[in-house]
């Protein structure tokens, strides 16, 4: 075989293995002729770039599939510019599967993430818990303080979940105790320091959970927590009894507090 002649098989099966200089001139040449299918085995070319694409959008037949647009948009070499025009008429779970891919543009990603937010209270029960086993972590920390315990639920299992997202939610007030005593006693997510501190700084935590996290934190937070005005003064006193129990020196009125040493939890901060 000459080294300008086409592959052997099928013309949907040359689309795929077919060299950037034969995928391009098939691509001009059967036009209108191309198929999903057909789409399907260009995008898997690796020979596929920017310049096929644009030959590929200048197909109205084709481009007025919605799998055909969906497709585009999730693929890499896809203009910009085309891929946000399409963006905002896909369905919940394309959108959501742009959001979270890393190669593909960031604008387009955080479009995406924007019309997910718009479309969120529209969404069913079953599909917002849904999104919230896939979602990016952008879109976590909205979803995490929706009030259905569920949706939380399957934010804790997203292997895209981060420790900030659930910083931050663990330290917000506005979030119902509710949803921080499921957060606290999450096998996995409950364990973090800087997420039990945070609980531990929240008023809006439920008495049991604060009450429990106490002996477990380090100085700074504890002296924190003993000044704070909106925990219950049972919380805010057992807090100095900790201090006074543990760094009694440090605790005692008008004392200069310690420098840390090797056997002090602050130590390694």
């Amino acid at each position: 075989m000459t080294a300008n002649a086409s592959p052997p098989g099928s013309p949907t099966v040359q689309l795929r293995r077919a060299d950037h200089t034969q995928l391009l001139a098939l691509v001009e040449a059967r036009g209108r002729q191309l198929k999903m299918r057909d789409l399907r085995q260009i995008l898997l070319n690796p020979y596929c770039d920017r310049r096929i694409i644009e030959e590929v959008l200048c197909i109205r037949s084709l481009m007025s599939l919605y799998e055909a647009r969906a497709a585009l948009c999730r693929f890499r070499h896809t203009p910009e510019a085309a891929a946000m025009r399409y963006v905002a008429g896909l369905y919940w779970r394309d959108q959501a599967e742009i959001c979270r891919d890393p190669r593909l543009h960031p604008g387009l990603r955080r479009l995406a993430n924007r019309y997910l937010l718009q479309r969120l209270p529209r969404l069913s029960p079953g599909e917002k818990v849904a999104l919230a086993r896939l979602a990016s972590p952008s879109l976590l920390s909205e979803l995490s303080r929706l009030p259905d315990k569920r949706i939380l639920m399957a934010v804790l299992e997203n292997p895209r979940l981060t420790t900030d997202v659930l910083r931050r939610l663990a330290a917000d007030p506005k979030v119902s105790p509710g949803h921080l005593e499921l957060l606290a006693n999450h096998p996995r997510w409950g364990r973090p320091y800087e997420i039990r501190a945070a609980l531990g700084r929240n008023p809006q935590a439920p008495f049991r959970v604060l009450f429990s996290l106490l002996p477990g934190l380090q100085r700074h937070d504890l002296a924190e927590i003993a000044q704070l005005e909106g925990h219950s003064s049972v919380i805010t006193r057992r807090a100095q009894e900790l201090l006074q129990e543990r760094w009694p020196r440090a605790s005692a009125p008008g004392s200069t507090p310690e420098m840390p040493t090797s056997n002090d939890p602050e130590a390694s901060n």
